[in-house]
């Protein structure tokens, strides 16, 4: 009785665990800071971030991970995208005149 009572608790802290546990990925603020200063950020963790209106003409994204990103109206124009993750990234209104994009095609 004791062995089906501790069972039936552990099992409700782990079902608790898992709902209550956060599966979202997140971006690594030292990526955000270093790619907002230098505008350099090749295969950074950007993964969710805001950066909505920000000016990143010119810069170096290659192989970063933009997953989920707000880009919504920031200046891309001639970033290097390629090979970055861009799924669910946000990019109403942002400016991407020749920017490199992850397939390496130039944006017109």
């Amino acid at each position: 009785m004791i062995i089906k009572k501790s069972f039936l608790v552990l099992a409700a802290a782990l079902v608790l665990t898992g709902i209550f546990s956060s599966t979202t990925e997140a971006y690594k603020q030292a990526d955000v800071n270093k790619l907002l200063k230098t505008k350099v950020c090749p295969k950074g963790d950007l993964s969710y971030a805001n950066l909505k209106d920000v000016n990143l003409q010119g810069a170096n994204l290659k192989s970063a991970n933009l997953k989920g990103a707000n880009l919504q109206g920031a200046n891309l124009k001639g970033a290097n995208l390629k090979g970055a993750n861009l799924s669910g990234a946000n990019f109403k209104g942002a400016t991407l005149k020749d920017a490199i994009m992850p397939d390496g095609t130039k944006h017109k």
